[in-house]
């Protein structure tokens, strides 16, 4: 769920980071006015899906920085595309990893980015019909330069699209904290790099939280990576990316 939770993060992520990638990355936003000329979401075989964009805007070197590290591996570089794959690793416990694809078209000076493969163990919990509600809810994001956020307003989306706590479970196995019958449950991942010293590699902290009342059902959900923290407030049906 992370980054690579996926196109959102890449979307509204470093959006007070100066020069260029801002400017790129508000062209991004502006984008999301109007979905379904600058955007696709297809299902793949099984339950993974892929996020496409139409007129491609960022750069892989904006990609680079965004994620803090390279790409795990190189899966094909020609004349027309890149592509590149980046692994989440379980930090705790059962070794399990969620591949997360991208690809870049070669246009320009530059690659840019084209599509970003969601994998099926991230589907389940992020379905492709909620991630199109989010992309959308993004257009009306709103800054807050002093205090270093962006709020975007949840009122479209359906929550109940979401999957419930033993549905959590069997998707993402045992949490790194949290038991049976606790409200909050904690997930570790760790970004596999190909760089050699993997004490580099950036963190990425999942926390779900569940309803005291309906112990079953998500109330909160938070993600931090490297300097930034998406909270993501279900009962008040608002998100925040902050950055820290």
């Amino acid at each position: 769920m992370r980054r690579i939770l996926s196109l959102v993060f890449l979307t509204i992520t470093a959006v007070f980071l100066s020069g260029c990638l801002l400017k790129r990355l508000l062209v991004v936003k502006g984008q999301l006015n109007a979905f379904d000329k600058n955007f696709t979401v297809t299902k793949l075989p099984g339950d993974g899906f892929c996020i496409g964009f139409k007129n491609p805007v960022l750069l892989s070197s904006d990609v680079d920085l965004i994620a803090g590290c390279k790409a795990t591996s190189l899966l094909k570089d020609d004349s027309a595309v890149r592509s590149l794959l980046f692994l989440l690793e379980k930090e705790k416990g059962k070794k399990e990893e969620i591949p997360v694809r991208v690809d870049f078209i070669k246009k320009g000076s530059e690659p840019k980015l084209e599509k970003v493969f969601i994998p099926e163990k991230l589907a389940k919990i992020i379905s492709s019909d909620l991630i199109i509600q989010c992309m959308k809810s993004g257009a009306t994001s709103k800054r807050n330069l002093m205090q270093r956020n962006v709020t975007v307003r949840l009122n479209d989306i359906n929550f109940n699209l979401l999957p419930d706590r033993a549905e959590i479970r069997n998707i993402l196995g045992n949490p790194a904290e949290g038991e049976e019958g606790k409200f909050d449950y904690l997930y570790k991942y760790k970004v596999a790099s190909a760089e050699p010293d993997k004490n580099s590699n950036p963190s990425v902290s999942i926390k779900i939280s569940f309803y005291k009342d309906k112990p079953e059902r998500i109330q909160h959900l938070s993600l931090r990576y490297r300097t930034a923290l998406i909270d993501v407030d279900i009962s008040a049906k608002k998100a925040v990316l902050q950055l820290i």
